[in-house]
């Protein structure tokens, strides 16, 4: 014999009554489609741990380009030559042009236009050699390890703009922009052997 519950429930089916509440399955909830308000919700946890990332500290190495305000007669800079030759801007005094991203320094600049040499660790007994005392701010390898002036002959000249663009590997130590730069005498050591080197220049910018 069919039980009460049972038999109710065929009953309550063939009059075309649904069950009671709370004797069915709850449906599925539908999905809808979030509004730019819920998801703008919803992203903000996820913004706020972006922005609460650690800001270097000072000291802390960094890469970046240099300011342009900063390109001045003294001033080393990481240099990256193979975007250096891509610019129409640019004039390269010697052939071959160096083609590997190394430390330059600026020799002569008019807030516009700058003239650079390449610097190399590399001895040669023609090279001229950056003195340590002359070595200043900067990375303590800078300072510390053997430096030399590649080439008087080979320079680089041109728009400021460039340089700036070529010096996106170079190492910031400080937010005061301690840049590694040469001293007054260390400067006045690289304009003369310029000087000396000015015939075996390929080209010139000179008039």
């Amino acid at each position: 014999m069919p039980s009460l519950a049972r038999s109710l429930k065929e009953a309550l089916s063939k009059a075309g009554i649904a069950p009671p509440p709370g004797k069915q399955e709850e449906p599925a909830t539908p999905s809808v489609p979030q509004d730019k308000e819920t998801r703008d919700a919803e992203a903000e946890p996820a913004a706020e741990k972006q922005a609460s990332a650690p800001i270097p500290k000072a000291g802390a190495p960094h890469r970046g380009q240099i300011d342009i305000d900063e390109i001045k007669p003294g001033i080393v800079v990481q240099l990256e030559p193979a975007i250096l030759v891509k610019s129409t801007h640019v004039i390269n005094t010697q052939d071959p042009p160096a083609d590997r991203a190394g430390l330059f320094v600026c020799v002569e600049s008019d807030g516009k236009v700058s003239t650079w040499a390449g610097m190399t660790t590399g001895r040669r007994r023609e090279r001229l050699e950056l003195k340590p005392e002359w070595r200043r701010g900067g990375r303590e390898q800078w300072r510390r390890g053997e430096q030399f002036l590649t080439d008087g002959a080979s320079l680089w000249h041109g728009d400021n703009r460039a340089f700036v663009a070529a010096s996106g590997q170079e190492i910031s130590y400080s937010i005061s922009r301690n840049r590694a730069r040469l001293s007054e005498d260390g400067l006045a050591a690289v304009r003369k052997e310029v000087e000396v080197q000015r015939h075996r220049r390929h080209r010139s910018w000179e008039a």
